[in-house]
């Protein structure tokens, strides 16, 4: 366990208003050097996108896969809801924050939301797997927040609403 308490004392602070501090690749590399083989590939198989939860999940990430998994559900409830003009007040976070800005701004709020549940789960978790496992949620938060280009999503959206003669 003293050898999780140097992998994280050598980690950059993920900051959600920043770029990546460390790419995952090279995250994943000094992890590797440090964790056990059980371990390491509990964090392999750490993905923002998945909610099914494993036996094996340490405690940090069955709590973001139900999170995960409770916002999906939420969210859609809320725009079946929203489409069939119904009000539904989901309780996983408040009905503004999808009726104000963007849909970019919208996503970028919602990955918001994900980090601050992360920031919760932090607290007593400063150098053990689940302390590794948020840090690796963190950085998949802002590879995914850093794809976000308005003028490239400007594009794509361009292309494929596009009708062609």
């Amino acid at each position: 366990m003293d050898k999780y308490y140097y992998l994280a004392s050598q980690l950059p602070v993920p900051k959600f208003d920043q770029p990546l501090p460390i790419e995952t690749a090279d995250f994943m590399k000094e992890a590797q050097k440090w964790l056990s083989p059980s371990d390491y590939r509990i964090l392999v198989d750490v993905d923002i996108k998945t909610t099914t939860e494993s036996a094996d999940d340490p405690f940090a990430l069955k709590a973001f896969k139900r999170f995960e998994h409770r916002l999906r559900t939420e969210l859609s409830i809320w725009r079946k809801a929203y489409r069939q003009r119904f009000e539904y007040k989901p309780a996983a976070f408040q009905v503004g924050l999808l009726k104000e800005g963007t849909p970019l701004e919208i996503q970028i709020k919602l990955l918001f939301l994900r980090w601050l549940f992360l920031d919760n789960l932090e607290f007593g978790h400063y150098s053990d797997l689940n302390f590794l496992v948020i840090y690796l949620l963190k950085l998949q938060i802002l590879h995914r927040k850093r794809y976000f280009d308005k003028e490239s999503g400007s594009e794509k959206f361009q292309t494929y609403t596009e009708i062609n003669p």
